[in-house]
């Protein structure tokens, strides 16, 4: 039986683009592409290495689409030598790319000449590998089609910060640098990225925004997670051993769900609609108390210790006591 107790999002975000040139990161790295048919050049910073196919004119159906789910960067479409489908990810401390369908391709890479054969891999070593954790994840209840000129032409961040807030987390955060600020999200965004969410440090004045150049030192890795802790803040804060739900949240977030949110003493998913708190669930990850400031529409809440149980009205300002792995399901906010 489904669990109604249960948070769950279901957004897959796969953005992808039919764009000749379209730029992505690859998960779990700091490095990013920029895929044509007949070239996929990989970069870091300012380091580049490029892959030259033989493809022949004409080329349909070209996709470059960024898998967050799978941690996979995927190039394809048909040549006039049939349908190829590259993947690319990063294993271990070694950027991989091999052909998953099509026939042999002829190719050039890093200076060698060769034929790509199916399942055959090539590889860029990298500085690090990265470290699998627990991921969080927002849904802000859009459900389109992740076509990436489309998702730029709406220009809706109810769109554009799940998915944003998802690839903030897959980077090397030791490499990130807090020395610089976001004032409002929609203004760095629109100054700081480029293509299907690559980072840029400088800033094209003539678009009109008042966004400064980011210093030479900042790495791509570390505007993604700023942009993640900065789109965090709005829904939740830990300060002095207190967790504030809902902060900063903006008018127009009306609808939304938060999955995998971690404090240092619990796990928390919430659950809203119409600017109010529907479900929140808490997984205490230790014993102690947990304090929660809540929004000012909220006066009592029902706590429960199992899904289907009775349970019982609590005041907002009542502390949840924990116990390790212990599940507590709250629910019935009421003013």
């Amino acid at each position: 039986m489904y669990d109604m107790c249960v948070i769950k999002i279901d957004d897959r975000f796969k953005p992808f683009s039919h764009t000749f040139g379209q730029r992505c990161m690859i998960p779990k790295s700091n490095w990013g592409i920029e895929a044509y048919p007949r070239e996929i050049r990989f970069f870091f910073e300012e380091k580049s290495i490029s892959l030259e196919l033989d493809l022949s004119a004409p080329i349909k159906e070209f996709t470059l689409q960024l898998d967050l789910e799978k941690d996979v960067v995927r190039v394809f479409g048909r040549a006039k030598e049939g349908y190829f489908h590259f993947e690319i990810f990063h294993e271990g401390k070694k950027i991989v790319t091999t052909l998953k369908r099509g026939h042999s391709i002829p190719y050039s890479f890093a200076g060698k000449k060769g034929v790509l054969e199916r399942h055959q891999f090539l590889e860029i070593e990298t500085e690090r590998a990265f470290e699998d954790y627990q991921l969080e994840r927002l849904s802000l209840g859009v459900t389109k089609k992740l076509d990436w000129e489309m998702v730029i032409r709406r220009g809706e961040l109810k769109e554009i910060l799940p998915i944003l807030f998802f690839l903030g987390q897959k980077v090397d955060s030791d490499l990130s640098d807090s020395s610089f600020s976001i004032d409002s999200i929609q203004s760095f965004i629109k100054a700081h990225f480029d293509f299907m969410l690559v980072p840029k440090r400088s800033v094209e004045k003539r678009i009109g925004t008042t966004e400064k150049d980011l210093p030479e030192h900042i790495k791509f890795s570390a505007i993604l997670y700023k942009c993640y802790e900065h789109i965090r803040s709005f829904f939740l804060k830990e300060e002095k051993g207190a967790v504030f739900i809902f902060p900063n949240l903006p008018k127009e977030f009306i609808y939304g769900k938060l999955v995998g949110l971690k404090t240092s003493k619990a796990i928390i998913d919430i659950e809203w609609t119409k600017r109010r708190v529907r479900k929140v669930r808490v997984v205490a990850t230790g014993s102690g108390v947990l304090e929660i400031k809540w929004p000012k529409d909220i006066d009592s809440f029902r706590l429960k210790n199992r899904p289907h149980e009775k349970g019982k009205m609590v005041s907002s300002s009542d502390d949840i006591i924990l116990s390790p792995g212990q599940i507590y399901y709250l629910d019935k906010f009421q003013k």
